[in-house]
């Protein structure tokens, strides 16, 4: 067998893997914490969409997302797949925030304006 790198990669290049790698671009945080036996922070609303928790509300976003997705790359690990997908915000400098132009509205570090819902602050995805 090959090692999961290798098969990943193999079907990138469009060559035939040893079997089709398998992969999940993410897994909803209620799965991430029954597979690792650990409290996500937040809660997921489902479809990779999560919002902070009341007892969470003083964590950074950003940190909250990192957090998350060392347990979800754990969560991976641990049922088999093939490959897992790593944040960007992994690679922003330590205290960055993302620039509000209003209580609302925020420029990210794509310089994307987004929208955020107005009952829990979390980006909606929607661009405004």
């Amino acid at each position: 067998m090959t090692s999961r790198k290798e098969r990943y990669m193999a079907a990138v290049r469009l060559e035939q893997p040893d079997t089709i790698p398998i992969d999940t671009s993410f897994l909803d945080l209620i799965h991430v914490e029954k597979i690792t036996g650990r409290r996500a922070t937040g809660s997921s609303g489902g479809g990779g969409a999560w919002t902070l928790r009341p007892e969470d509300s003083d964590l950074d976003l950003i940190e909250a997302s990192i957090k998350n997705q060392k347990h979800t790359i754990e969560a991976i690990r641990k049922i088999g797949l093939d490959a897992f997908v790593v944040s960007d915000y992994w690679f922003l400098p330590k205290g960055y925030k993302h620039n509000f132009i209003t209580n609302d509205t925020y420029v990210d570090h794509w310089e994307k304006c987004i929208k955020s819902e107005a009952t829990s602050g979390q980006p909606t995805g929607s661009m405004a």
